[in-house]
């Protein structure tokens, strides 16, 4: 996924799609306007969606880039928010003998009618936060192999995984640790060598060789 990132490229069978017609309720089943398309693709490629989606979401929203009016696709809020406050400023406005104006549109086919590249223009001026390399021992080195090792036996509640994760770490030896320190090294001479740049793919390269 790291690649999938790196250089904006989805493999070919994550593009493979089945669609599934499921019928609308209570519509003409004789028009193909009354079925909503399900699409099912890989499931790499639904993973990858939600772990691309978390990001992107993250962002706008600690940057602060969206409408503090959007209610649609965020976390904690939904219709429910946007009709709360909708019923609080109509609250309000009655409690000042004031009118509330509001006006419902529903735009048939939105998603469908959006234009792609403007959308892509906008994203681009957003100045995306840029994916820092991979520099943590923690990130590049502890969790995975704290994962395998850990995991090598069925643990059975809690306090045993807790358990386990303290004696597994407690056995690292000074010379695996010496041998990570040197791999961190070497990580940051790789990105003074490129620029500041990603260095996974070189380091995928080295590792291929």
């Amino acid at each position: 996924m790291l690649q999938q990132l790196d250089f904006s490229v989805l493999p070919k069978v994550w593009k493979h799609t089945i669609i599934i017609p499921v019928p609308k309720p209570n519509k003409d089943k004789t028009k193909l306007t009354s079925y909503r398309p399900i699409a099912l693709t890989s499931v790499f490629c639904k993973i990858f969606e939600c772990i691309l989606t978390h990001r992107i979401t993250h962002f706008l929203t600690s940057q602060k880039k969206l409408n503090p009016n959007q209610h649609g696709f965020l976390p904690f809020r939904d219709n429910h928010t946007a009709i709360y406050k909708i019923y609080s400023a109509i609250s309000e406005a009655r409690k000042n003998k004031k009118f509330f104006v509001a006006v419902s549109l529903d735009i048939k086919g939105a998603y469908d009618s959006v234009h792609v590249d403007d959308l892509i223009l906008r994203c681009l001026q957003l100045a995306w936060l840029s994916r820092s390399p991979d520099l943590n021992p923690c990130d590049f080195w502890l969790w995975g192999y704290l994962k395998d090792v850990v995991f090598s036996t069925p643990i059975a509640h809690l306090a045993e995984l807790k358990a386990h994760i303290v004696q597994h770490i407690l056995n690292v030896t000074p010379e695996t640790l010496r041998s990570v320190v040197e791999h961190a090294v070497s990580r940051f001479q790789l990105v003074a060598e490129n620029g500041g740049q990603h260095i996974e793919h070189v380091l995928h390269q080295s590792r291929e060789i």
